[in-house]
């Protein structure tokens, strides 16, 4: 464990050592809790993320840039100019809906409750899939790099979305009703 420090505040502070920048100079995560214990819970937290190869700096990114990040690639990618837009206005409403979110901070809870206000304003179940895959598109990214895991995958929607209207094709009989229905004004 890192030496802690109590602060003039109150809470404890570890300095975790993460290596060297590309310009030589030392870098450090500082960890803070109210106790020793939780501290030491803290850093045990953090040294795992390490472990695991995660960038523990980068989460701190705004989730903003990761979402550009992944609208750079879809304007780059061979879909049509119509798929283009439908990402760019998905995209823009995620980054009003978490624009004070680092990357690292965006859990199940933020986007299920986006997601479930699409359905209570009658949005089809297609449009509420689209923008929960490109959610999941956009942190699926930040998986291995910066986040453990994806915070879409823990995001269950129990209430249904509008339904699909059923179709059907016309009878023999309704198909003959129409045809020897004269216009209407003649």
């Amino acid at each position: 464990m890192a030496k802690a420090k109590k602060r003039a505040d109150g809470r404890y502070r570890a300095q975790i050592y993460l290596g060297r920048d590309d310009d030589g100079r030392k870098q450090y995560k500082c960890v803070y809790a109210k106790s020793p214990s939780e501290l030491k819970e803290k850093e045990t937290a953090v040294r795992l993320q390490l472990g695991r190869g995660l960038d523990v700096l980068s989460q701190r990114d705004s989730f903003d840039q990761w979402a550009d990040d992944f609208l750079r690639l879809k304007n780059a990618a061979q879909i049509t100019e119509r798929q283009k837009e439908n990402y760019r206005h998905t995209v823009d409403v995620w980054k009003e809906e978490l624009h004070d979110y680092e990357i690292g901070q965006v859990r199940a809870d933020d986007i299920e409750r986006v997601l479930v206000v699409l359905q209570e304003e009658g949005f089809a179940a297609r449009t509420v899939n689209f923008y929960r895959s490109t959610i999941r598109q956009i942190m699926q990214r930040a998986v291995g790099r910066v986040i453990p895991s994806n915070p879409v995958d823990l995001v269950q929607l129990t209430q249904p979305a509008q339904t699909a209207e059923k179709r059907r094709a016309l009878t023999q009989d309704e198909q003959g009703w129409i045809w020897e229905t004269p216009p209407s004004g003649t």
